[in-house]
């Protein structure tokens, strides 16, 4: 968890670093993944649940206007999932 905010903060950092503050505005969204399959404790990377899979579609809805312009994710399956819908809409 340490080492993601670490790497969400060198990101914020280098993505305004080259903002021209006047003529420009940047809007991060931050979201953690949806809800995630819990039947199997020996998993170490289960998927979404049900919830967290129509979760994730409205997750697209909600940004698919916001002109998204990068999508970042680690490589579990549960945030590849949550991500996918609006991925796949905005092709990112």
């Amino acid at each position: 968890m340490q080492k993601l905010l670490l790497r969400l903060a060198i990101l914020t950092i280098v993505a305004c670093a080259g903002l021209n503050v006047q003529a420009q505005t940047t809007t991060i969204y931050l979201v953690r993944h949806a809800e995630k399959d819990l039947s199997d404790v020996n998993t170490k990377d289960p998927n979404l649940n049900g919830l967290g899979l129509q979760r994730a579609v409205d997750l697209e809805k909600n940004l698919a206007d916001k002109n998204v312009a990068a999508i970042f994710s680690s490589n579990f399956k549960r945030t590849l999932q949550t991500a996918a819908p609006l991925s796949n809409k905005l092709k990112l």
